[in-house]
């Protein structure tokens, strides 16, 4: 976050980035969009894929080479693949919050990173504080996003020590699909699901 204003609550300080994503919210994007095969700002304790990304891979200071150090895990895990999956990212919540939307945008956009067959794009989806008076979101989410998810009422995180507790400031999920050529849609998600306007 660019200036600590909401983060009353030590929870949430920039000190204190280990939140794990609540799992209904991650299990709905796949049954929507299909299986996420990287998480891209992770820990040991806090992954949503097998192949995952820690504050020790320095995920925003590796040129935005997302791909090389995909397929390094790869090798560590002694596994043979391409990513086929969607791109996981709960981002810190800190200053860096730019680098990481410019960064969704770049792995988006990049065809080397993925294997596009049939007419499949491997989606990212990032989620982060629904701060849409910033020049980050102006700049990285309205130009380039798919589709912009609002979550009503305040998603419940928990940290690495176990505490649980409310957000404290609204929350969106973006989704990005590699494509820019239609305006960037509107919706909302819940517990109760996905209600997109556009389909209706």
């Amino acid at each position: 976050m660019e200036a600590n204003s909401w983060a009353s609550d030590k929870l949430f300080s920039s000190k204190s980035n280990d939140w794990s994503t609540p799992d209904w919210l991650v299990s709905m994007v796949e049954e929507e969009y299909g299986p996420i095969e990287l998480d891209v700002s992770a820990s040991d304790s806090n992954n949503k894929s097998l192949v995952y990304f820690t504050e020790d891979d320095d995920t925003i200071g590796n040129g935005y080479d997302w791909r090389t150090m995909y397929k390094r895990k790869l090798r560590d895990l002694r596994m043979v693949s391409e990513l086929r999956g969607n791109i996981w990212c709960n981002p810190p919540y800190g200053r860096d919050i730019g680098k990481w939307m410019e960064m969704c945008v770049h792995e988006s956009f990049e065809p080397r990173f993925y294997v596009r067959r049939a007419g499949t794009y491997k989606d990212v989806f990032c989620l982060v504080f629904a701060r849409t008076d910033t020049k980050w979101f102006h700049e990285w989410v309205v130009p380039y996003a798919h589709k912009v998810f609002f979550i009503k009422a305040r998603l419940q995180f928990t940290n690495a020590d176990g505490r649980t507790g409310p957000a404290p400031a609204p929350s969106m999920l973006v989704h990005y699909n590699g494509s820019n050529a239609d305006p960037c849609k509107f919706a909302t998600i819940s517990k109760d699901g996905f209600h997109d306007p556009h389909n209706d």
